[in-house]
């Protein structure tokens, strides 16, 4: 078998040829490398930010948050004037009930009996006035006490009256039977509550509030209200009054404010649970900053940096009012400043 030999001049030839490729190769990626520029890797430091915030006009409000619960704004406890046996019960709890309607009785015989002693004695005294007044020897202390017996017959004579009147015990207005106390047969004694009754459409808020903060309400503050059984709806109300007395008698010490609904919603029941957002202070049509965007306590005087003519200056200026979000301004400040809050 033959073999192929390169000679060796023409293998040199090609060594040759393929090396000047490869530096023509080389030499072209690196002018190319060399035009190109790449990006640094050297970290930037950044520009420092001026933050600012502007000074408005607007209301500034503190509002207290306290919990309550639901009570009617007026609650009636009706009872007989005059005791007896009870001998018709006609309600019961949770029954609502007419102006007029009759809810309970009481024997009326007892009190017919009394009316006509009471009758009988007032015409007796009657009767001893008159004999003394026609008699020739008459003194002024006996006709003075003659008078005061009379008068006492004739107020006992209205009692009576009144208490078998009263016999028959009636609504004195629309509204809800809350409680009864009880039975037929039962005898009951004057002036104890038979049954309990409200027009639940007029309903308050009856809130608890700790001690720090009770200085800070008063009656005829505004407030918001809000019920857990009807979420996401607020109501308008007001304070009404606040009970000077401490409410708790064990725990913290809290007092009560009660605070009225001016157009209660219908279906709320005695002890649902509420809260009331009172408003405790306000300022209306002020000059104010965000709360969060400077450090401030009521009444304080601070030093702020205002952007002006593209530059910064310190300003002094006094806080007035602190609210939930916004501060009042006093002066040191007018209406559009640029006040920094964040380098």
């Amino acid at each position: 078998m033959k073999r192929f030999i390169i000679p060796l001049g023409i293998l040199t030839s090609i060594v040759l040829i393929v090396l000047s490729g490869v530096l023509g190769y080389l030499s072209v990626n690196s002018s190319f490398a060399a035009s190109v520029s790449l990006p640094s890797l050297q970290p930037v430091t950044p520009t420092a930010q001026v933050r600012t915030t502007r000074v408005t006009r607007g209301d500034v409000r503190q509002v207290l948050t306290v919990p309550g619960e639901v009570t009617p704004a007026n609650t009636q406890q009706l009872a007989f004037s005059a005791g007896g046996r009870l001998t018709e019960l006609n309600v019961s709890t949770g029954d609502q009930v007419t102006e007029g309607k009759a809810l309970a009785s009481i024997d009326p015989g007892p009190l017919k009996l009394a009316l006509e002693q009471a009758q009988l004695t007032y015409q007796i005294k009657r009767d001893a006035l008159d004999k003394l007044r026609a008699s020739a020897v008459i003194t002024s202390t006996d006709v003075k006490q003659a008078e005061i017996d009379l008068q006492s017959a004739e107020s006992a004579l209205k009692q009576a009256q009144a208490d078998l009147t009263g016999a028959v015990m009636l609504a004195p207005s629309n509204g809800r039977v809350l409680s009864v106390t009880g039975k037929v047969g039962d005898t009951v004694s004057a002036a104890s509550v038979v049954v309990e009754m409200a027009d639940l459409s007029q309903v308050q808020v009856q809130a608890s509030i700790g001690q720090q903060d009770v200085v800070s309400v008063q009656a005829g503050q505004s407030a918001t209200i809000t019920f857990d059984a009807r979420p996401g709806e607020t109501f308008a109300g007001k304070v009404s009054r606040v009970v000077p007395t401490k409410a708790s008698t064990s725990g913290a010490v809290t007092y009560t404010a009660f605070v009225s609904v001016d157009q209660a919603p219908p279906g709320l029941l005695p002890g649902m649970t509420a809260d009331a957002d009172i408003i405790v202070a306000e300022r209306k049509n002020v000059l104010t900053l965000p709360r969060h965007s400077i450090r401030a306590t009521a009444n304080a005087t601070l030093n702020l940096s205002v952007v002006q003519n593209g530059q910064t200056v310190s300003r002094s200026v006094k806080i007035g009012l602190v609210g939930d979000l916004n501060a009042e301004i006093l002066s040191g400040l007018q209406e559009g400043d640029q006040v920094v809050t964040t380098q």
